[in-house]
């Protein structure tokens, strides 16, 4: 395994000299993969939208096998690599690749270098692991980077050594081939669902995969995906056309659960590029669901219609854009479907809070002028609302550590006035995790007795911050950068 691991750095030095010039590899190889994308998928890496990473090798016997395999791995959200002859596969195979898809076909197979750089960059940005700590390195490689390997076709000498190497980092190699098995780090298995399954098993990644019953694909893969204008079949606000989004909550009463109705034109009643005004209206009912948690899965439209392939939202409230591709219409897409992702996910993300669900979508110009009235009253409402909330007004702040399990120190504490280093998380949001999942990251904290109000130190805060950075960090201020600060990392940004 130590020769495994010494190909691997071989590699990597070859790799960058390869790299001299820019990018070796003709379209659409990317080979080296910049910081920039890394720090990008930081958050959807911590928060679990990115639950792990699947790197496929080799060239696949089976080619439809492979590629359905791969829109697996998008579909379930993973971070995929793709290096040897595969990448060409993939590409004639229709797998759709890139950034947006977050698919990157690395080159040929000693490209794969650049997803195990990927890797130990991570524990370098995000981990806090100095140079030289190769044991650490190692040890972070392990049991925080859900990695697995996919090996497919013969194995050559490169193969086998890369392979070597992986198992070396711990990531477990699963093969397609006659491979004699090692417990825990090398299968043999078929290329498609069953090595899908055992790869996550292997790594413990679990997710709670959600099938809504639309025509197109629907996961975090296609989050990051761009509509051209020369793309879109159809098109809703922007300031193309008036259009707004709203959650509101009803008593349980009143809401008839899975109720989907599109009033006005549809997708198919306008010309190809046309634009149509908006008006989502989402419905919720919940024994434990509270006002406060109205503004909270609003936000949550905007994630939801990106994970459509082909759907792609943008901002939100009354100044939502929302784009419809050719291709998702072409296979039956409509606003209907759109309503049901969001009844589906809604339901999914929020079972704890959420018994019931209704949306109701507008599209006559009429009646979204008429109902955007009630919808910018909300969110005046809830502005007003926010400027309440101070931190000297609440008992309790909120703690998030999701990026635990890429930063095994830091803690975030969430304050009204103060998000969550990473920019996503606010008071409001702390509260709604914590009552959606009582035992997850985001916890109430005590303030207890303050210490230095001018500064933001509180006695309960500290206890909290020293107990779950496991006694690294004693306490901190949360208004100062200069005296002993909140805990960060390579991906924060507030």
């Amino acid at each position: 395994l130590d020769a495994g691991a010494a190909t691997l750095l071989a590699a990597d030095v070859l790799g960058a000299l390869s790299h001299e010039n820019g990018n070796p590899y003709p379209p659409p190889a990317v080979g080296f993969v910049p910081d920039s994308i890394l720090r990008k998928l930081g958050i959807y890496l911590v928060d679990g939208s990115v639950p792990g990473v699947a790197v496929v090798i080799g060239k696949a016997s089976d080619p439809a096998a492979a590629a359905a395999m791969v829109r697996q791995f998008q579909e379930i959200g993973l971070l995929v690599f793709l290096a040897g002859d595969v990448v060409s596969q993939m590409e004639r195979a229709g797998v759709k690749l890139g950034e947006d898809f977050k698919t990157f076909p690395l080159g040929p197979l000693p490209a794969v270098i650049h997803a195990v750089n990927f890797a130990v960059r991570a524990g370098l940005t995000f981990g806090g692991i100095g140079r030289g700590q190769s044991g650490a390195m190692f040890d972070y490689l392990a049991h925080r980077v859900k990695a697995f390997v996919c090996a497919l076709g013969p194995l050559d000498d490169i193969a086998l050594a890369v392979a070597a190497g992986a198992i070396r980092a711990g990531f477990p190699v699963l093969s397609d081939q006659n491979v004699p098995e090692i417990p825990g780090a090398l299968f043999r298995r078929p290329a498609g669902e069953e090595m899908v399954r055992t790869g996550m098993e292997a790594r413990g990644i679990k997710v709670k995969i959600v099938k809504v019953p639309i025509p197109i694909a629907f996961g975090p893969a296609y989050e990051g995906e761009r509509i051209r204008k020369s793309d879109t079949v159809a098109e809703f606000g922007g300031g193309r056309s008036i259009a707004y989004e709203l959650v509101v909550s009803a008593p349980l009463s009143e809401v008839r659960d899975k109720e989907i109705s599109v009033i006005g034109p549809g997708i198919a009643d306008i010309p190809p590029g046309g634009t149509l005004p908006l008006g989502i209206v989402v419905t919720v009912a919940g024994k434990r669901m509270q006002k406060d948690f109205e503004s909270v899965l609003e936000r949550r439209i905007h994630r939801i219609v990106n994970y459509g392939e082909g759907t792609m939202h943008v901002a939100q409230r009354d100044t939502t854009w929302i784009r419809v591709s050719a291709e998702a219409a072409a296979k039956g897409f409509s606003l209907a479907d759109l309503g049901m992702m969001l009844y589906a996910k809604l339901h999914a993300d929020f079972e704890n809070i959420v018994d019931k669900v209704s949306v109701r979508i507008l599209t006559r110009e009429e009646d979204v002028r008429k109902e955007i009235a009630a919808a910018r009253a909300a969110y005046a409402e809830r502005d007003a609302r926010a400027r309440t909330l101070t931190d000297d007004a609440v008992e309790e702040f909120y703690s998030c550590t999701l990026c635990q399990s890429f930063a095994p120190n830091h803690v975030c504490i969430v304050a009204p006035e103060r998000l969550g280093l990473c920019g996503a998380i606010n008071w409001l949001d702390g509260k709604a995790g914590f009552e959606i999942t009582p035992t997850g990251p985001n916890q109430p904290v005590r303030k207890g007795a303050a210490l230095d109000p001018v500064k933001g130190a509180w006695d309960g805060v500290n206890a909290f911050v020293r107990e779950h950075s496991r006694n690294t960090v004693p306490g901190f201020n949360l208004y100062s950068i200069m005296d002993a600060p909140m805990t960060s990392c390579g991906c924060f940004e507030c």
